[in-house]
């Protein structure tokens, strides 16, 4: 019973592992202000919205040309933490994937 309970106790410790650099990430954006409303009434920024478009238009088969025109250059350190974090989060997501043989966890 002792060695079953070790096993148990390891895959678990394995699988919350990946999910910190997840969870990194999620913060990160919306420490940087991703988010708006209190607790539990939040949605994402009016400014995100056109982005997320974008994406469920590539995923549904839309060919797109994207031009982004930058109206105030970004904080290039914030810029750089939120694309390491993004890599991170990737890799920790595909870390968990295999552990699970599955698509369990996105970023």
């Amino acid at each position: 019973m002792k060695q079953f309970e070790s096993i148990n106790t390891n895959a678990a410790q394995a699988a919350v592992l990946p999910l910190e650099g997840i969870q990194a990430y999620l913060q990160a954006l919306v420490d940087e202000g991703a988010l708006e409303g209190r607790i539990g009434h939040q949605a994402l920024i009016e400014e995100l919205e056109p982005a997320i478009e974008i994406i469920h238009k590539v995923l549904a088969g839309a060919e797109l040309s994207v031009r982004i025109d930058v109206i105030r250059e970004p904080d290039a350190a914030i810029l750089a933490e939120l694309e390491q974090k993004r890599r991170e989060a990737e890799k920790a997501a595909n870390q968990q994937n295999a552990m699970f043989g599955m698509s369990y966890v996105t970023v």
